[in-house]
């Protein structure tokens, strides 16, 4: 499903959807203060001629702007799909489905 990059160019690699849904929510959780919950990729993530969409759930710590956050998590989260699985993701969609504390 995605490509890896390596040192002396791209080699290929067949990732499936569920660990490329684990790559793409340590990406959101990386952004601080979010804790990304569930990750869904289309069946047709695989096809790399075209952008793939994404639905994302995270939960936000209290004090968290939730549209700055959200625009953090997407940016992090285009990085890994782009970086690390050689995927272009289009529309990232976030549900916040939990508020947290520390």
């Amino acid at each position: 499903m995605g490509k890896v990059p390596a040192e002396a160019g791209t080699i290929f690699l067949a990732a499936n959807e569920p660990a490329a849904a684990i790559i793409l929510r340590a990406a959101g959780d990386t952004v601080d203060g979010v804790r990304a919950r569930s990750c869904r990729l289309p069946p047709d993530a695989h096809d790399m001629s075209t952008d793939t969409d994404l639905k994302l759930s995270i939960s936000l710590r209290f004090d968290m702007p939730v549209l700055a956050a959200a625009r953090a998590v997407r940016v992090a989260v285009r990085a890994a799909a782009r970086d690390q699985l050689g995927l272009t993701l289009g529309r990232i969609d976030i549900d916040v489905v939990d508020v947290h504390t520390a």
